[in-house]
């Protein structure tokens, strides 16, 4: 097994099954949110630590076109629509930046 996380991946693999037999699909959904959320949350704010101190040893090439091609690749239509939801939402945020540059008296006409 060398240097493979198996026992991570069995202790993963009981754990799922203990929660399968304890709980209904809608608590294991709601555990998996809630866990996320804590997760991400955490995430963010390490990302906030780094960059408060300077640490810029962190960076990935091509982002985030990459990340974007893989989720077309693999569900096209659904990635598709919610890339055009949020491409609709452009003339809104120009519009409010311009809108809010005018009332700034940046440009007087």
């Amino acid at each position: 097994m060398g240097r493979t996380p198996h026992r991570a991946i069995a202790l993963q693999g009981i754990w799922a099954s203990v929660l399968v037999f304890t709980g209904s699909y809608r608590v294991l959904f709601t555990r998996v949110i809630y866990t996320e959320w804590i997760f991400s949350g955490l995430m963010a704010l390490g990302l906030v630590v780094l960059r408060r101190r300077g640490s810029g040893s962190y960076w990935t090439p091509w982002y985030p076109f990459v990340p974007v091609a893989n989720e077309v690749s693999r569900q096209p239509i659904e990635s598709l629509t919610r890339l055009g939801l949020v491409l609709a939402g452009l003339p809104v945020y120009f519009g409010w930046v311009r809108q809010s540059f005018i009332s700034d008296g940046a440009v007087r006409g």
